[in-house]
């Protein structure tokens, strides 16, 4: 891996340096006394000042910088809205229209302006400023829609519609409404409160996560792709400013709860429960033809749709385990993963001593949730209870990680680091999402999964905006070819 990123750290470098050294030669050669580019006989701003009095030149920069604004105002309005358009249709010929809309980046420029010259001449407009405009447009709303439309896929279309019944709900009422990231950041940064819930989906909660942390607040944490992604730069920063990590998902409060007085470095093996989802014990060739009303059958827990789609991948397992490397500091080879059908034990601690230490209880999330949110102290919670006396048998089996592969490939992503977690969460999340959406099948989500993640070479680790600029570059080639 190293070797790798030695490799693509010096392909870049080449790249860039090809790419910038004619530019640089313009440069230095512009400051050139002499009138022949080929040889540098001083230093001189000569040239700077004719440029300065020579009013063709002044009008044509004026001109240049006028098109360059009013081109890029013109074309992220035009590929925005193509972007949107194209997100919300679900017709037949939404892929050839898709195909038309990159088709200018496909034709060579002298035969893309030829065609325009042609047209323009036929619709009888003069050549000025309008056309020019035009021409501009044309080569780069292709750009500003395949960016766009990469975003569109992260999210979730349902937000839209929850957005527009809030604006209603409250719009009687004395309440402030903020959206966006710059009001995540202002609730997570609320004085009025002690402990931020973050239980976003997506790694939009991460900069969030970390503006709570620094302004000294606890995290009630809900969102995994938090951990999985940015967890080199979560818990060291967690650690400095001196506020608690509280895990809300059932195995990790179960984890919690059982190394409660423990102590840590006696840690032998911490044991990850999983209920096997709706499909434990059928094979691959069982997997070809289930359906999404199929997938979202959870025989145990009643969760939102990615999760459970996550559940019956594993790969919500393989999340887990890159969540609690990161919140226990247990590396991976001290992980494991156990299928118990019941969902009676959500998870287990084994310590040097053999002991083995194992949180029970009803599958209700309301348990960790309260647990996190009241910590160190417990109230009564309202609902059933475990009755041993009904309770015929707990069993274990071993994850089949040949047929449900999202286990044994989240296991990969984390022993490589770096970025490729982000790779997988990203890749993960825009499949299952053209899954709920049947655009593709059940297990083509393991296949969008791998090809990402063979693709990519991992990078060290990454600061933030390396992070969220890689989860966007994983949608768009994903985008790109399903």
């Amino acid at each position: 891996m190293k070797k790798n990123s030695r490799f693509a750290g010096f392909y870049m470098g080449l790249i860039f340096f090809l790419m910038y050294l004619p530019i640089a030669v313009v440069i230095v050669f512009s400051f050139n006394e002499s009138k022949l580019p080929v040889k540098f006989t001083g230093f001189s701003l000569k040239w700077y000042q004719e440029l300065i009095h020579d009013r063709a030149m002044l009008e044509a920069l004026v001109n240049s910088l006028i098109l360059g604004v009013l081109s890029c105002l013109v074309s992220a309005v035009i590929g925005t809205l193509g972007a949107v358009g194209l997100s919300r249709i679900h017709w037949k010929s939404k892929g050839a229209l898709e195909y038309i809309s990159i088709l200018p980046l496909m034709i060579p420029e002298i035969i893309l302006g030829m065609v325009l010259m042609a047209f323009f001449y036929m619709l009888n407009l003069p050549f000025g400023m309008l056309t020019l405009l035009i021409g501009h447009t044309v080569f780069c709303v292709p750009y500003i829609l395949m960016e766009v439309k990469a975003r569109l896929a992260g999210m979730d279309p349902a937000l839209e519609e929850a957005a527009r019944d809030l604006a209603v709900r409250v719009q009687d009422l004395d309440v402030k409404i903020v959206s966006q990231m710059g009001g995540l950041i202002e609730l997570a940064r609320m004085e009025e409160s002690d402990i931020l819930v973050t239980a976003i989906v997506g790694m939009i909660g991460i900069r969030p996560t970390m503006e709570a942390i620094l302004a000294g607040k606890d995290i009630a944490l809900a969102n995994k792709e938090t951990l999985v992604t940015a967890g080199h730069l979560i818990m060291p920063l967690a650690k400095q400013f001196g506020v608690q990590i509280l895990p809300v998902d059932s195995e990790h409060s179960a984890i919690f709860q059982a190394l409660h007085g423990e102590k840590r470095e006696q840690i032998h093996k911490l044991l990850i429960t999983a209920s096997g989802g709706p499909f434990r014990g059928k094979k691959t060739a069982d997997l070809e033809k289930v359906t999404l009303e199929d997938t979202l059958k959870h025989p145990n827990w009643v969760m939102g749709q990615k999760i459970t789609v996550d559940s019956a991948t594993l790969v919500n397992k393989g999340l887990e385990v890159m969540e609690a490397r990161w919140l226990f500091d247990v590396d991976l080879d001290h992980i494991q993963v156990v299928v118990q059908p019941q969902s009676i034990i959500h998870s287990m601690v084994e310590f040097e001593d053999g002991a083995v230490m194992a949180q029970l209880g009803t599958p209700d999330m309301r348990l960790p949730i309260q647990y996190a949110l009241c910590y160190p102290d417990r109230r009564f919670l309202k609902g059933d209870r475990l009755d041993f006396h009904m309770l015929k048998q707990i069993t274990f089996e071993e994850p089949d990680r040949k047929t449900f592969k999202g286990l044994p490939m989240a296991v990969e992503a984390a022993r490589a680091g770096g970025s490729m977690p982000t790779v997988f969460n990203a890749a993960n999340e825009l499949a299952v999402r053209k899954f709920l959406q049947k655009k593709i099948s059940f297990l083509d989500i393991y296949e969008i999964i791998g090809q990402s993640m063979s693709r990519h070479t991992a990078v060290k680790d990454p600061d933030l905006d390396q992070i969220l600029e890689i989860e966007k570059e994983t949608y768009r080639w994903i985008e790109s070819r399903w």
